[in-house]
């Protein structure tokens, strides 16, 4: 069974956006997460039925969300999911980020879908492995699909598949956020 989570991102125009955020109820209570893709750091927080906060932070090795199992008192659980918004610069992608969070037991599936018009569509999900995916699907303008996979970071696997998208080389969105 899976169950969705409501995520909102901060400037979804942006090519990397600053700050994702999502909360939800659970079966098990109430389930919170952040991600600040710039900064490479995620964090997730459970507060189950009984009041105890469980929590999972990105150790710098990554940032695809994990399941939270150790346990943090309750009056850290603001400081936990707090990130602040930077501004982001300028996009060179048509179109908007959207996101979807959803639960499959104790796997948090996170999926950025971007529509660039006649370019095409780009996907970037958690992979349920600790990394990033990202998948290019060509539109009217042609081409062939393109992925790739592994990337342990969010904005690095968004910069990767606007690459992709753009046609650019690997340099080329380096000062690009």
């Amino acid at each position: 069974m899976s169950t969705s989570i409501s995520a909102t991102l901060s400037h979804p125009s942006a090519l990397i956006p600053p700050v994702i955020r999502g909360y939800g109820p659970i079966d098990e209570g109430e389930l919170g997460f952040t991600l600040a893709p710039l900064a490479r750091t995620a964090a997730v927080a459970l507060r189950t039925e009984d009041g105890d906060v469980l929590a999972w932070r990105s150790d710098g090795s990554g940032d695809a969300p994990g399941w939270p199992q150790t346990w943090v008192p309750a009056q850290q659980l603001p400081k936990l999911l707090h990130a602040k918004a930077t501004e982001p610069g300028p996009s060179p992608l048509p179109g908007s980020w959207a996101v979807t969070a959803t639960l499959h037991g104790e796997a948090i599936e996170l999926e950025f879908t971007r529509k660039m018009g006649r370019r095409g569509v780009l996907e970037v999900f958690s992979d349920g492995e600790g990394a990033w995916a990202w998948r290019f699907e060509p539109g009217r303008a042609g081409g062939a699909l393109q992925a790739g996979d592994g990337v342990p970071f969010l904005a690095a696997a968004m910069r990767q598949g606007a690459l992709a998208a753009l046609g650019l080389a690997d340099d080329a969105l380096e000062d690009v956020a």
